[in-house]
C-alpha cells in the first residue's frame, strides 16, 4: 500500500505595505473634508491589518524629492502610479478621490499594483451628505479589500445584552407591588371600619383607641403607597425589558 504523503499547508501571502495618496478633492469638495476624510481612510486600512505598512501622504512627500513631488500633481494614470511606488519601494499604491456631482459625494478608492501596473482593486460609494460619507467609509475599504483578494478580518461584535434580568426584576417588584398595595390599603379600610364597631363587651372605643386607630391608618397607608408605587416601577421596568 503506498503511503500518502500530507499536502503542503498554501501559506499564506505575507502582508504587503501600502502607500495611500492623500484623497483628491474635486467638483466643489472642501480641502478640510478631503483631509479628514483622508485620515480615517488611513486609519482604517491600519485597523484592517491586511498591510504590513500603511503610508500616508505626508510621508509621502517626505520621501520624494521635489522633482517627484512635482510629478505627483499631474499623476494619475496606472504607469504614472506605479512609477511612484517603485520610486517609494512599496508594492501597492492607493489613488483616492472624491467629487460632488448632483448634489451627491462620490467617493472613489483605486489601488495599483506596482510591478504589474494595473489596477489591483476598485471600490466606489456614492452618498447624500458628509455623514453619510463618513459613517459609509467603512463599507467601502471593505468593499475594496474584498476584491483585493479577502475580506478584512472580522471586528467581534459585542453580544446583545440581555433584557431577561431587567425583566424578571420588574415582575418580581410588581408582584411585590400589588401585595403590599392590596394589604396596605386593606387594613386601611378594617381601621376605619372599627373606629365605628363596638367592642365585645359593647363599649364605644375611647380617644386613646380611635388614636391609636388612626396611628394604624396612617401607617398602612403609607404601606399601600409603598406597594403603588412599587407596581408602577415593575411594570415600567418590565415594559422597557420588551422594547430594548
Amino acid at each position: 500500500m503506498l503511503a500518502v504523503e500530507p499536502t503542503a499547508a498554501v501559506a499564506k501571502p505575507k502582508p504587503q505595505g501600502i502607500a495611500v495618496f492623500d484623497l483628491e478633492p474635486v467638483n466643489g469638495v472642501s480641502a478640510d473634508l478631503a483631509k479628514l476624510l483622508t485620515e480615517s481612510l488611513l486609519t482604517r486600512l491600519a485597523k484592517s491589518r491586511r498591510f504590513a505598512s500603511v503610508v500616508g501622504g505626508s510621508d509621502i512627500r517626505a520621501m520624494l524629492d521635489m522633482e517627484q513631488q512635482k510629478q505627483v500633481l499631474g499623476c494619475g494614470n496606472e504607469q504614472c502610479l506605479a512609477e511612484l511606488g517603485g520610486a517609494l519601494g512599496v508594492p501597492l499604491m492607493m489613488n483616492p478621490t472624491l467629487g460632488l456631482v448632483g448634489g451627491r459625494y462620490v467617493l472613489n478608492l483605486k489601488v495599483i499594483a506596482v510591478e504589474e501596473a494595473k489596477a489591483k482593486a476598485r471600490a466606489e460609494g456614492v452618498f447624500d451628505n458628509e455623514g453619510d460619507l463618513l459613517s459609509g467609509l467603512p463599507s467601502v475599504v471593505e468593499e475594496l479589500l474584498a476584491e483585493m483578494g479577502g475580506k478584512a478580518p472580522a471586528i467581534a461584535k459585542p453580544k446583545p445584552r440581555s433584557n431577561a434580568p431587567l425583566k424578571w426584576v420588574g415582575v418580581g417588584t410588581a408582584l411585590t407591588g400589588v401585595v403590599a398595595a392590596a394589604y396596605g390599603f386593606s387594613q386601611v379600610q378594617a381601621s376605619e371600619d372599627a373606629k365605628d364597631q363596638r367592642l365585645p363587651n359593647g363599649r364605644l372605643r375611647t380617644p386613646n383607641e380611635l388614636a391609636e386607630l388612626d396611628a394604624v391608618k396612617k401607617s398602612m397607608q403609607t404601606v399601600g403607597l409603598i406597594g403603588s408605587t412599587m407596581l408602577v416601577g415593575g411594570l415600567v421596568a418590565w415594559g422597557l425589558s420588551l422594547i430594548q
